[in-house]
């Protein structure tokens, strides 16, 4: 059998607006947030869920 990976949960905030990004490592979720947010959004990483 294969390796799996498990999906985390990402957290960020967009201008304090808690946004969670399910994906499998930070780049990924990095360029997930910048897509969805604006350029003048205030985007600041929380943390990871496992």
């Amino acid at each position: 059998m294969g390796m799996i990976s498990q999906m985390k949960q990402f957290v960020f905030t967009i201008d304090s607006k808690e946004v969670v990004i399910y994906a499998n490592g930070i780049l990924n979720a990095s360029s997930e947030i910048l897509r969805i947010a604006d350029s003048k959004s205030k985007i600041k990483f929380v943390g990871v869920r496992y």
